[in-house]
């Protein structure tokens, strides 16, 4: 509580920008009228009333006397009159964030990251104190106890030693004092080991509850962290990009291109064939350059997307099941799947099993259409891990297929890449294989191959019900954390996933790079469908896809590549002879710059590999 006090300067100093919040919330397209209601909150009464209780508080146990040990129970009975403050942190940020990314503004962007900084420590602060009047009434209550025991001990001293008065015999009085003596000496000795034991037990005590409180919610997460299950509510209603909707994404695409290299915008528009020419001639260098600035821009304003090399990066509900995961990389808890821990009417499946954790690392996208999609890391089997026992999360990936009525799943990697194992086998792999894990009997029915694509059908059962058939499709030609040469297969594969109802399952390794640049070609896709004149605000869209799933799109190759296959996805949709003439040319010249592209990706793959050679080459001479 004296650290909130010690912090109120600097919720003072988020306080002063609250005007400029509120200013800014009312012109902003990009919130929502619960976006604008949680902004309202922030800048209510209910910081100026806890101020004003932990004030009082402070003032009323200065004045405080404390004669004996239960009377310091007295801070803590005042402590529980200090109002709460009612606001729902994680949501105020989210909504923050949106109106952060959507204002263009230098100065008032840098004043409301100032009122987000004051938000974050607020938050790590834990000031919900009237939540704590449980552990002040069980700390009160300890310290009454305490000096019960004491003044108990205090009176046994006393009549003890009563007991020492002169016999008639010296002697035997000597000896009768020495005997007493040692009896007092093991009572004594007796007591304080249990005093010292008790007040141990009272220091621990004290120190959970009232310890940081940033510490004490990160422990409260590693025990139990309890989310809404997230529901994607309404029928898929299937879009099929127009000609006229793909055309205005193009030519806006076009047009932000052109400013990025610095062309007359008058004479781009007015299709001057000079600036035409100047613009494609160093076309990849700014379609890269482009990609570059947004992706770091998104990828260094996100918390959530911080590089994971540092185990600290990431919430201990996620290091409490670090077992559970191929990769120790953080959790959307807002969107996470779940498995059953009991039994529960309201999801039959659970009545075939239920698992001593919820946990799965696997978040849902939501889309604008209600399209049906789960991005996950790969299935794990029981093995040790760099000394780490890993448990098998094969189970519990089967149970998400099963209760989801998913209808395809797309395995974005190989099982081995490069020496490492990437994914481990969860399905059967040969024609007429059969494995079961659970309840579930998987069988492979059929096999085909094409485009680098394993395509198997599988016949999944469950004893009592009636078999279901999906497709797996096992997207061998991508390389991890790089990207394919072209979006041939995947806007082939993709289109048969992204248009069932039942909707389909994407995992790679971490579930994150590949799988997640696959959720951003169908996020942008929806974006330019559902857009006015096919303007499309990218980064916001992928800082909130990122709000979904953190860290999705690893790399800038991956985003770039995201750009390049939306527009293939685009042609492929509305059909190559139906472009203009405009529109034409924009495409020929995106395919040309992504293939230059991927070039130089492998040749500074090979330099790279060359280079390593070269160096244990020299290291073997020495």
């Amino acid at each position: 509580m004296i650290k909130a006090i010690d912090a109120k300067e600097n919720i003072d100093a988020m306080k002063a920008d609250f005007s400029i919040m509120a200013a800014e919330a009312k012109s902003a397209n990009s919130l929502s009228a619960d976006d604008k209601k949680n902004l309202e909150e922030l800048a209510g009464a209910s910081l100026d009333k806890m101020f004003t209780g932990l004030n009082s508080w402070k003032s009323e146990v200065k004045g405080l006397t404390f004669t004996n040990i239960s009377s310091y129970g007295q801070v803590f009975s005042k402590a529980k009159k200090v109002p709460a403050i009612n606001l729902d942190v994680a949501k105020i940020r989210k909504s923050l964030k949106k109106l952060i990314d959507e204002v263009t503004d230098s100065t008032k962007k840098d004043k409301l990251k100032k009122v987000k900084d004051g938000l974050d420590s607020l938050d790590g602060m834990g000031m919900q104190f009237a939540s704590y009047a449980k552990s002040f009434d069980g700390t009160s209550s300890a310290l009454g106890l305490l000096e019960e025991f004491f003044s108990s001990f205090t009176e046994s001293i006393s009549e003890t030693s009563q007991q020492f008065i002169p016999a008639s015999n010296t002697n035997d009085q000597k000896s009768e004092k020495d005997s007493t003596q040692k009896k007092v000496a093991i009572i004594c000795g007796s007591v304080v080991g249990v005093v010292f034991i008790m007040a141990i037990c009272f220091v621990l005590y004290l120190c959970y509850c009232y310890e940081l409180p940033e510490n004490r919610r990160q422990k409260e997460k590693t025990v139990n962290v309890t989310v809404k299950q997230f529901v994607q509510s309404g029928e898929l209603q299937t879009i099929l990009m127009t000609n006229e909707k793909g055309s205005n994404y193009l030519g806006s695409l076009r047009q932000i291109l052109a400013k990025q290299a610095g062309l007359d915008m008058v004479s781009f528009k007015a299709k001057d064939k000079k600036t035409i020419a100047k613009f494609y001639e160093n076309f990849k260098k700014t379609f890269v350059a482009w990609g570059t600035k947004i992706f770091n821009a998104a990828d260094e304003d996100l918390a959530e997307n911080k590089k994971t090399k540092d185990v600290n990066d990431v919430s201990p509900f996620v290091q409490q099941h670090e077992n559970e995961t191929q990769h120790l990389i953080e959790l959307v808890l807002e969107t996470r799947v779940t498995v059953p821990t009991v039994v529960d009417e309201k999801r039959p499946a659970s009545k075939l099993i239920t698992f001593v954790t919820d946990f799965c690392h696997a978040n849902y996208i939501p889309f604008k259409n209600n399209f049906r999609l789960i991005l996950c890391q790969g299935p794990l089997k029981e093995k040790i891990v760099k000394g780490i026992k890993k448990l098998s999360t094969i189970v519990k990936f089967w149970f998400m297929v099963y209760e989801h009525n998913a209808s395809a799943i797309l395995m974005v990697c190989k099982l081995i890449e490069e020496g490492e194992q990437k994914c481990d086998k969860y399905y059967p792999e040969n024609l007429n294989d059969v494995v079961v894990h659970g309840p579930f009997t998987i069988k492979c029915i059929k096999i085909a191959t094409e485009d680098e694509v394993v395509h198997r059908t599988f016949e999944l059962t469950v004893e009592g019900q009636p078999p279901r058939f999906l497709s797996h499709f096992n997207y061998v030609g991508w390389p991890d954390k790089s990207v394919p040469a072209n979006a041939t297969a995947l806007v082939k594969y993709w289109k048969a996933m992204r248009c069932n109802p039942q909707g389909g399952i994407v995992h790679c390794s971490a579930g994150i790079g590949r799988s997640g640049t696959i959720a951003y070609v169908e996020t942008l896709y929806q974006e330019i469908y559902y857009a006015d004149n096919g303007k499309v605000a990218h980064q916001l869209v992928f800082s909130n896809l990122r709000q979904s799933r953190a860290r999705v799109v690893q790399t800038v190759d991956q985003f770039l590549f995201s750009h390049y296959a939306v527009i293939e996805l685009i042609v492929d949709t509305v059909g190559e002879s139906n472009l203009n003439a405009y529109d034409k040319e924009f495409v020929l010249a995106v395919r040309a710059a992504w293939a230059e592209h991927v070039a130089e990706i492998e040749q500074a793959k090979k330099n790279a590999t060359a280079k390593k050679a070269e160096e244990a080459a020299k290291k073997g001479k020495k």
